[in-house]
């Protein structure tokens, strides 16, 4: 068998030149041969004709013959197309509840790995032993194998890598592509590899994003789709309420399995599939249409493929418009996607403000600190910290009291009132605070601290001693705050913890709000 690769004409036309490689068997000058066109089958040989071989050459003769050696071409690729998978291989039915429920576990050793396998899936008995992890976690529904063979891959590279790339699977299937949520029921083979040699070319921080990555693309070109959580609900009603329960079920994608009669009572138990997503308000909206006579319980039951497709881009969606059914799956994956990057951009604009806000925390430390030994004097130390701790323990308590009074009106509130409560006391402080005893007849013995709001540099200006507030002589300026020891570390402590804070608030807010 000949493969010919290459047809090059005659200087007259009249005959080709063949180029190809012979994969098995002999050829020889004079042998008669059947040249195979395209459209040649077995039961149509119309695309056939049988030729004599004229002439034999070997290609670059003079070195080393090899059957496979690789073939070069005096031509550059113009076009590159990207090929999906005609048909894309799912986990086995019920090999992922199989998986999740502990019924196989990848810490067995790979006779017994194998031998549930074939057994139960019929998987080939090479493959089951290639299995390399479960993911993500050990009990996570999706499979990577590995199904690379010795004379293509150096096994022992690849052996090598192996923790790298089953963390990057991990990594893979715990945030998925589509809507950074789990993967489940998807078999990762590892076909080909090319690792390099040298050990620092290989190291964990290069090979775990590449296996994130190769995962994401794979799976992405497997005409992915979202699944979603069902409930099991089991309804019981009067039977004159029955056609209310199917228009409520049918209205939220929910189904009946079955309706049946409950022996020795007039009520009747209605059976059905409801998706969680559609689940919200639903035992509400039940009792509003059968004026309080039906009562349902609801339990997971399994997951199910949302209709449609996720990556179909012809798909517009309209806001405040309910998405038809064979689009649902584009649209949750939409909405979730501008969710989470409306909390992450949220989060990264209240990071930036408490780093705005620590630099002008420092200076606003130093005034009060100032202040506050203006009042008291040296032989007043004790007295002042503990009103300065008292101050800001109070003020967190008000704080906290406050924002959780007007928390029934809206979470908004929580950060509007306490935030619009600062400014107006911070004005207040501005325009009446008495900075110094002496601006209102009182003395006290010692020197003071001076306190200038000026931002500019003075180059006459006297530096002040105070001794008795333990300071060496620093005017106040914005910029000279900064060289005071503890200043600065003080209210960067002060701004992450206030970050921290809000972030578990918002956090502890979300999960309430989809427990309600």
């Amino acid at each position: 068998m000949v493969n010919v690769t290459k047809l090059y004409p005659k200087s007259d036309c009249s005959s080709f030149d063949a180029f190809g490689r012979v994969y098995s068997g002999k050829i020889m000058t004079g042998q008669s041969v059947k040249v195979l066109g395209e459209g040649y089958s077995p039961d149509d040989e119309e695309d056939m004709t049988v030729k004599e071989v004229t002439k034999l050459w070997v290609y670059q003769a003079r070195e080393d013959v090899y059957i496979f050696r690789p073939l070069q071409f005096n031509t550059l690729p113009v076009v590159k197309t990207a090929t999906e998978p005609l048909n894309p291989k799912p986990l086995e039915k019920g090999l992922a509840e199989d998986i999740e429920n502990g019924v196989v576990s990848i810490d067995w050793n790979r006779k017994a790995l194998g031998d549930f396998f074939k057994t139960k899936y019929d998987w080939d008995l090479l493959a089951a032993r290639s299995i390399w992890a479960f993911g993500p976690d050990k009990q996570g529904p999706n499979i990577l194998l590995d199904d690379t063979l010795p004379t293509e891959v150096d096994k022992g590279l690849l052996g090598a890598v192996k923790d790298s790339i089953v963390q990057g699977f991990q990594w893979g299937a715990r945030e998925g592509p589509l809507c950074d949520e789990p993967i489940r029921n998807v078999k990762f083979k590892i076909v080909d590899a090319r690792i390099a040699p040298e050990p620092l070319h290989r190291g964990s921080g290069q090979i775990i994003p590449t296996a994130r990555r190769v995962a994401y693309s794979a799976f992405l070109m497997a005409t992915p789709r979202l699944m979603e959580p069902v409930y099991y609900v089991e309804i019981q009603t009067p039977i004159d309420c029955l056609s209310a329960i199917y228009t409520v079920l049918s209205r939220r994608r929910g189904h009946v399995t079955a309706d049946v009669p409950q022996p020795g009572t007039p009520a009747y138990i209605v059976k059905a599939f409801l998706p969680v997503i559609e689940s919200f308000g639903f035992e509400t909206d039940l009792r509003y249409h059968t004026q309080g006579q039906a009562f349902c319980l609801s339990v997971f039951d399994h997951w199910a493929i949302v209709p449609g497709d996720p990556l179909d881009k012809s798909i517009v969606l309209r806001p405040l418009e309910p998405a038809p059914i064979q689009h649902l799956a584009r649209e949750f994956m939409v909405k979730t996607r501008r969710r989470k990057e409306c909390i992450l951009l949220v989060m990264l604009v209240i990071g930036l403000i408490e780093v705005v806000s620590c630099f002008w925390d420092v200076y606003g430390m130093a005034l009060r600190v100032a202040a506050v030994g203006n009042w008291f004097g040296k032989a007043e130390r004790g007295l002042t910290m503990g009103l300065w701790n008292s101050h800001s323990s109070v003020g967190n308590i008000i704080g906290s009291v406050v924002a959780s009074g007007i928390l029934d009106f809206g979470w908004g509130w929580y950060f509007v009132v306490p935030g619009f409560l600062l400014i107006l006391v911070g004005v207040l402080l501005f325009l009446f605070l008495v900075a110094s005893l002496k601006d209102i007849g009182f003395e006290l013995p010692g020197k003071e601290i001076e306190m200038s709001v000026e931002v500019d540099n003075e180059e006459n200006s006297e530096e002040v001693e105070s001794e008795e507030a333990g300071l060496m002589g620093l005017k106040f300026r914005f910029f000279g705050c900064y060289w005071i020891l503890g200043c600065l570390e003080i209210s960067w402590c002060c701004s992450i913890c206030f970050l921290f804070w809000i972030y578990l608030t918002i956090s502890i807010f979300v999960l309430l709000l989809m427990e309600d």
